[in-house]
């Protein structure tokens, strides 16, 4: 039921754009979805980047005159619409992350960076998360065609702080996401810090999905004596 949903959104919004002659003045953005995250909504990876954008800039599917894609979050009918904000001159921005290299992607490495490789050499400007990041899509994917930055990945800090060291607050390590085909090295370097003394340690994201041993019931277990600990 929600891909049927995903799909309808997506044929009434092409009606839309082919059928619309006349735009309105202004800065309407689109980020290739045709809903983004609200504020409290659960996201992953970059996609709460958009969930933050989207509270200055709305979400226009519609009639947009910007269109803002992020690598992590792609749509699914990309293709499309590079095409339609080539004919329409309508700039593209491109938030550009990691990229696809055979230590975690595998056999899969090609096919994940022609999929990065068309929209950031599509774009009119490109933002990068980190040099590294910049060096990484130079190689892989390609020097960018328009103007580019790097922009590093912010900290909201009225959220997060770093502690008062007088506060007498234990250090807290995180251990979130997905480890990938490093995860054996992961879970090792996890297990040496834990042992550490007051430390608190929190598991967030898929890291619960690959345990090293590929037993999700013993990384379950292993989680849930940290939280005891904490």
């Amino acid at each position: 039921m929600a891909r049927a949903e995903r799909y309808r959104r997506a044929g009434l919004r092409w009606l839309r754009l082919l059928t619309r002659r006349h735009e309105p003045a202004g800065v309407r953005v689109f980020y290739g979805h045709d809903v983004v995250p609200g504020p409290g909504d659960p996201v992953a990876g970059g996609t709460g980047k958009f969930q933050r954008l989207a509270q200055r800039f709305p979400n226009s599917p519609t009639g947009f005159s910007l269109l803002y894609l992020g690598s992590t979050w792609l749509p699914r009918d990309v293709g499309p619409l590079l095409a339609y904000a080539r004919r329409r001159r309508i700039p593209l921005v491109v938030n550009q992350s990691g990229v696809a290299y055979p230590g975690w992607a595998g056999s899969e490495t090609t096919r994940i960076n022609d999929r990065f490789r068309r929209p950031l050499l599509a774009a009119d400007h490109v933002l990068y998360q980190s040099e590294f990041c910049k060096r990484s899509a130079d190689e892989w994917l390609g020097e960018p065609r328009g103007s580019w930055e790097i922009l590093y990945n912010a900290v909201d800090v009225r959220h997060f702080a770093p502690a008062d060291g007088s506060a007498g607050v234990d250090p807290v390590l995180l251990l979130g996401g997905d480890p990938g085909k490093d995860r054996e090295a992961t879970y090792a370097r996890w297990a040496k810090a834990m042992q550490l003394p007051q430390v608190r340690g929190l598991v967030a994201g898929r890291t619960l999905l690959y345990p090293p041993d590929g037993n999700v019931g013993a990384a379950v277990d292993a989680a849930a004596a940290i939280v005891r600990r904490a």
